[in-house]
Protein backbone atom coordinates (compact mmCIF):
# COMPACT_ATOMS: atom_id res chain seq x y z
CA UNK A 1 0.00 0.00 0.00
CA UNK A 2 1.06 3.70 -0.76
CA UNK A 3 1.21 6.31 1.54
CA UNK A 4 -0.62 9.26 1.04
CA UNK A 5 -0.68 12.65 2.16
CA UNK A 6 -2.37 11.43 5.63
CA UNK A 7 0.10 9.07 6.13
CA UNK A 8 2.86 10.73 5.60
CA UNK A 9 1.70 13.59 7.92
CA UNK A 10 1.18 11.50 10.50
CA UNK A 11 4.58 10.40 10.91
CA UNK A 12 6.00 13.50 10.06
CA UNK A 13 4.09 15.10 12.99
CA UNK A 14 5.54 11.96 15.25
CA UNK A 15 8.72 12.27 14.46
CA UNK A 16 9.29 15.62 14.62
CA UNK A 17 7.01 16.51 17.13
CA UNK A 18 4.66 18.62 15.46
CA UNK A 19 1.12 19.30 14.84
CA UNK A 20 -0.86 17.34 12.04
CA UNK A 21 -2.19 20.50 10.41
CA UNK A 22 1.57 21.66 10.66
CA UNK A 23 3.26 18.65 8.81
CA UNK A 24 0.52 18.38 6.42
CA UNK A 25 1.40 22.30 5.27
CA UNK A 26 5.13 21.39 5.37
CA UNK A 27 4.28 18.43 2.96
CA UNK A 28 2.62 20.05 1.00
CA UNK A 29 4.25 23.02 0.59
CA UNK A 30 7.40 21.04 -0.85
CA UNK A 31 5.40 19.16 -2.76
CA UNK A 32 4.60 22.54 -4.83
CA UNK A 33 8.15 23.23 -4.84
CA UNK A 34 8.97 20.11 -6.46
CA UNK A 35 6.13 20.22 -9.05
CA UNK A 36 6.95 23.99 -10.15
CA UNK A 37 10.67 23.51 -10.37
CA UNK A 38 9.60 20.23 -13.03
CA UNK A 39 7.18 22.90 -14.98
CA UNK A 40 10.23 25.24 -15.36
CA UNK A 41 11.17 25.14 -18.79
CA UNK A 42 14.68 25.94 -17.66
CA UNK A 43 15.35 23.24 -15.54
CA UNK A 44 16.31 19.54 -15.90
CA UNK A 45 15.25 18.34 -12.73
CA UNK A 46 15.97 17.77 -9.14
CA UNK A 47 19.43 16.18 -7.13
CA UNK A 48 18.66 15.08 -3.88
CA UNK A 49 22.29 14.05 -3.10
CA UNK A 50 22.26 10.37 -1.81
CA UNK A 51 18.35 9.97 -2.14
CA UNK A 52 16.75 10.44 -6.00
CA UNK A 53 17.04 12.45 -8.74
CA UNK A 54 14.04 13.36 -10.82
CA UNK A 55 15.20 13.72 -14.55
CA UNK A 56 12.64 15.64 -17.16
CA UNK A 57 12.88 13.40 -20.50
CA UNK A 58 11.46 13.90 -23.72
CA UNK A 59 9.91 11.05 -25.36
CA UNK A 60 9.91 10.87 -29.06
CA UNK A 61 6.49 10.73 -31.16
CA UNK A 62 5.77 6.68 -32.53
CA UNK A 63 3.53 4.94 -34.54
CA UNK A 64 1.45 2.68 -32.75
CA UNK A 65 -0.79 -0.35 -33.86
CA UNK A 66 -3.97 -2.22 -32.05
CA UNK A 67 -3.20 -5.94 -32.03
CA UNK A 68 -6.85 -6.41 -32.77
CA UNK A 69 -6.20 -4.79 -36.13
CA UNK A 70 -2.26 -4.70 -36.68
CA UNK A 71 -3.18 -3.07 -40.36
CA UNK A 72 -4.03 0.16 -38.51
CA UNK A 73 -1.46 2.26 -37.28
CA UNK A 74 -2.20 5.62 -35.11
CA UNK A 75 0.89 8.13 -34.37
CA UNK A 76 1.49 8.37 -30.53
CA UNK A 77 2.41 11.94 -29.81
CA UNK A 78 5.68 13.45 -28.92
CA UNK A 79 5.52 13.28 -24.53
CA UNK A 80 7.58 14.91 -21.22
CA UNK A 81 8.10 11.96 -19.35
CA UNK A 82 10.34 12.08 -15.72
CA UNK A 83 12.69 9.28 -14.47
CA UNK A 84 13.33 8.61 -11.01
CA UNK A 85 17.10 7.48 -10.42
CA UNK A 86 17.82 6.20 -6.67
CA UNK A 87 21.24 7.90 -5.11
CA UNK A 88 23.65 5.84 -4.13
CA UNK A 89 23.11 5.44 -0.52
CA UNK A 90 19.67 5.26 -0.85
CA UNK A 91 19.54 2.71 -3.07
CA UNK A 92 22.16 0.87 -0.64
CA UNK A 93 19.48 0.90 2.65
CA UNK A 94 16.56 0.34 0.05
CA UNK A 95 18.60 -3.25 -1.44
CA UNK A 96 20.41 -4.51 1.94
Amino acid sequence: MYAGVKALTNRYSKMYGITKVEAEKRIKELVEVVREELLDENSSGIQLIDFLTLKKMQRKEKLGRNPLEPEKTYVIPATMGIKCELGKTFNQELNG
